[in-house]
């Protein structure tokens, strides 16, 4: 069956007006179906709870971030953050684009409001720390970065995307859901079994170490192709814990958790572990009861997994222990 991928593009309007058509072409010749702002003109709060329900319906979440903060609600946060919010909060990946220099755009597309300056730094700074970022600095950058996100982003996590009616088959779907309860029945049944997985202690875990594996595509403007480059890095189990474990204190995608594990690699273009790397450290910190998935499907520390995290992160005091009275 072709399926088709729903990508909300999300940014401020008319000093990114170009650049937002330009990425929406790019979408379409990626077979995908965009969806923003353009639909609704000037937005207000009963429209913004319409916009809603349109990015519930999306597959990604595309913010794009240049030099103004955009209009506000009556509660002074922008329709664009507010966005932004929504789709965190129902855990669609995000793909998040800055403005790598916000300095030199023109005074007509920048926030020349002090405040509203500070806002947007202030909601540049909350997108870089919860979300895996990449900058962009003209309308062409911008774009090819766009679509090389999208198009990974597909690849490495597809979402159920939208096919032409005619072309599902409801038996097929009803049979699948049957088939994934019956597997998510016998996967209860185990773990309620005496002698289910609760001795951590025949896992690896620590410091014993495990190779992770990353392939990142590479454009080659001479040819305007991408070519795929291999890396690989050793890493122990505790050090694992250590990078991702304060992103995990709330609930997070694995796509950024792979992404996280790929920044550790040190190496150019290190976008994404495979999918084979990531399985086996999933299982894993399933395995050890250090992670859980909630009712969105994002991984979160479990209470042993926030101790253990505690326990590798603290910082030691280096006084003696006090003696104890007898």
């Amino acid at each position: 069956m072709n399926k088709r991928y729903q990508v909300f593009v999300s940014s401020t309007y008319l000093d990114l007006k170009e650049e937002r058509q330009e990425v929406t072409k790019n979408l379409m010749a990626l077979d995908c179906i965009p969806a923003g702002m353009e639909l609704f003109g000037a937005i207000d709060i009963a429209q913004f709870d319409f916009i809603k329900t349109v990015i519930d319906d999306c597959d990604y979440y595309l913010l794009i971030i240049g030099a103004r903060y955009g209009s506000t609600s009556d509660q002074g946060i922008s329709f664009t953050e507010m966005e932004y919010d929504y789709a965190v909060s129902k855990g669609i990946p995000v793909i998040a684009l800055l403005h790598s220099n916000i300095g030199s755009v023109i005074a007509d597309k920048s926030e020349l409001n002090p405040e509203s300056r500070a806002k947007l730094d202030k909601f540049r700074d909350k997108v870089q720390q919860s979300r895996l970022t990449d900058t962009w600095s003209n309308s062409s950058e911008l774009s090819s970065k766009a679509i090389l996100s999208i198009h990974k982003m597909i690849k490495m996590f597809p979402a159920i995307g939208w096919i032409r009616a005619d072309q599902g088959s409801s038996i097929e779907v009803l049979e699948q859901i049957n088939n994934l309860r019956i597997e998510n029945d016998q996967l209860k049944l185990e773990l309620s079994k005496p002698g289910s997985i609760t001795d951590t202690n025949k896992f690896a875990q620590g410091d014993e170490e495990l190779t992770i594996h990353g392939a990142s595509e590479v454009y080659d403007s001479r040819h305007n192709t991408y070519e795929e480059k291999s890396w690989s890095y050793v890493i122990s189990w505790d050090d694992i814990i250590k990078l991702i474990g304060p992103y995990l204190l709330t609930p997070t995608s694995e796509y950024d958790l792979q992404k996280i594990l790929a920044t550790e690699s040190k190496q150019d273009h290190a976008d994404i572990i495979t999918d084979k790397s990531w399985h086996q450290i999933h299982i894993q910190l399933l395995a050890l009861r250090i992670i859980v998935s909630d009712d969105d499907s994002l991984l979160v520390l479990t209470p042993h997994g926030k101790q253990l995290l505690m326990e590798i992160l603290s910082i030691k005091s280096d006084k003696p222990a006090p003696l104890k009275r007898l």
